[in-house]
């Protein structure tokens, strides 16, 4: 398990989009190993998720952050509540949701009208 999750920590960042059921089969595995392992899992998905180069308008989210947002809660909803992909994907949705604001606010911060 921690060389499957250290491998997918370099996939590329379409993988949880592309592979629902490899994610959910990945973390359901994981956890059968125990709750260090399920986090390991879970880091190396969120990894291959988030890396990579960002670009965008200046006062706009990246569309990086929006695609997690949307995308992952829409992901998330296709699981039954409270299984391990629903908390993965509702957790990056989260993430890019608040990624997403913070680079508003950021870009906002210094009161330029881009």
């Amino acid at each position: 398990m921690r060389t499957v999750a250290s491998v997918l920590e370099e996939a590329p960042n379409d993988l949880v989009f592309n592979h629902v059921n490899f994610v959910s089969d990945a973390l359901s595995a994981s956890a059968r190993f125990g709750s260090d392992e399920l986090r390991r899992m879970r880091g190396g998905l969120w990894a291959s998720a988030i890396h990579g180069v960002r670009w965008g308008t200046p006062g706009q989210p990246f569309a990086e952050d929006v695609r997690l947002r949307d995308e992952c809660a829409d992901i998330a909803g296709a699981f039954p509540e409270g299984s391990l992909a629903a908390d993965f994907y509702r957790d990056l949705s989260e993430s890019g949701a608040r990624a997403a604001e913070h680079e508003v606010e950021r870009d906002h911060a210094d009161d330029r009208a881009w």
